[in-house]
């Protein structure tokens, strides 16, 4: 009885639990409702990319080298040879009369070319330089980051399907022996104590297979993540 006592209040536990995590979930999702609603099991797969494009955590330093290098290109234009044409007219006159009398066109050409900005190009081009130097910089080690994150991801999905092997035998291995048992104390051979031992490690071990599904789940969302 007690024992009873004891499962059942581990029972409301866990039922309060998932009701403060369906709403936390529901918060983020923007759902609002209040009420407890079974979830329905998700298995993600892994998403392995065959493209050969860069990742999109990259994305953004090839943006930053690029605007780097149009803003030097678009400085450097004001040190090349202008040559520009130009046209004017004018009027003055205090009679319409003879208007045309009063009227001026002039047009020329200008020419001009920098020969020297006391060094600012050479200035400009070694900011220009400096920030492509760090661009890269950090690109290399958000990368090397990033494959660090993914190699690690796949070493532990590989554990978990080792262990989750070890855990579908135990678990095999206890069907077999409380199906031994079942027969055995119905002979008067094996006790209930004993056939309930047994019980309650197969139930923690079905316990451990969920927890570690749960978290194999996790580490292939994050390699999903990483890898997008």
């Amino acid at each position: 009885m007690i024992e009873q006592e004891a499962n059942a209040e581990l029972h409301t536990a866990a039922r309060q639990d998932y009701h403060t995590h369906l709403m936390d979930l529901n918060l983020l999702c923007g759902i609002d409702e209040t009420t407890d609603v079974a979830l329905s099991d998700i298995s993600q797969p892994v998403r392995l990319r065959s493209d050969g494009k860069s990742s999109l955590f990259t994305e953004q330093y090839r943006l930053d080298s690029l605007n780097t290098a149009v803003a030097l290109r678009s400085f450097n234009l004001q040190y090349k040879p202008k040559l520009d044409l130009f046209v004017n007219g004018g009027l003055q006159v205090g009679d319409f009369s003879g208007w045309y009398r009063h009227f001026g066109l002039s047009a020329g050409v200008t020419f001009s070319w920098t020969i020297f900005d006391g060094r600012q190009k050479r200035l400009k081009e070694r900011q220009a330089g400096w920030q492509q130097n760090t661009i890269r910089t950090y690109r290399e080690n958000s990368e090397y980051q990033r494959n660090m994150r993914i190699k690690q991801c796949l070493s532990e999905l590989g554990r978990y399907d080792e262990r989750e092997k070890v855990l579908d035998n135990q678990l095999a291995q206890y069907e077999s022996v409380l199906s031994d048992y079942g027969r055995e104390m119905d002979a008067g051979q094996v006790s209930v104590l004993d056939y309930i031992t047994v019980l309650r490690n197969k139930i923690q071990t079905e316990k451990d297979r969920l927890l570690l599904r749960t978290n194999k789940q996790l580490v292939i969302a994050a390699y999903n993540y990483w890898n997008w």
